[in-house]
């Protein structure tokens, strides 16, 4: 089992940039939490007084390593959440 934390900031019109690896567990989990994060769809953007705004969030992503037979291995995620969102303009 390992977790894999990142930030990242949601854009007025939702979308998701400045991605950053902030602790990590395995190179290849964190590959694997930064290709997801990449898909992920729109979020809801921030708000401020009625006006849109960047927000930087936190999230962690959780895998599960599930034993298979002897020869194979293969990573679950099973689960992340948003840990904080900062708005980060005006």
């Amino acid at each position: 089992m390992g977790t894999v934390y990142f930030s990242f900031t949601v854009e007025k019109d939702g979308s998701v940039s400045n991605l950053k690896l902030l602790r990590g567990y395995e190179k290849s989990l964190e590959d694997e939490a930064y290709r997801v994060a990449l898909l992920m769809p729109k979020w809801e953007p921030g708000e401020k007084n009625g006006t849109k705004v960047k927000a930087e969030m936190f999230m962690s992503v959780g895998f599960f390593i599930k034993a298979s037979p002897p020869e194979r291995n293969s990573s679950v995620i099973y689960g992340g959440a948003v840990d904080s969102a900062v708005i980060i303009e005006h």
